[in-house]
């Protein structure tokens, strides 16, 4: 496995357990954004986050919802009940194992 491959799977790993630490399991990409690149000390990008909430939507670990946003869009994410179960240790492939 790549560094990369370890890399988006430990941010998909930890976009769950910030949806799952929030009241309601969701919130929106720039909160995420934010979130992730204080806890990972590195920079993530809006598109970076849209990769990953993709990708975590495509297996069911996540539903997002698309609003309207000045001119653009805002993506807001929860966290499914799977999604949550995977946060909290459930093994799922491309997601690391909490630590």
């Amino acid at each position: 496995m790549t560094f990369a491959e370890r890399l988006a799977e430990d941010r998909r790993a930890t976009v769950l357990q910030i949806l799952l630490a929030v009241e309601g399991h969701g919130l929106n990409e720039d909160l995420l954004v934010r979130e992730l690149t204080r806890l990972r000390a590195g920079v993530v990008t809006r598109d970076d986050m849209r990769g990953l909430l993709g990708w975590l939507e495509r297996q069911a670990l996540v539903a997002l919802e698309v609003l309207p946003a000045g001119g653009g869009e805002l993506w807001t994410a929860t966290a499914t009940r799977l999604g949550r179960d995977v946060a909290r240790g459930a093994a799922w492939p491309g997601v690391a194992a909490p630590l």
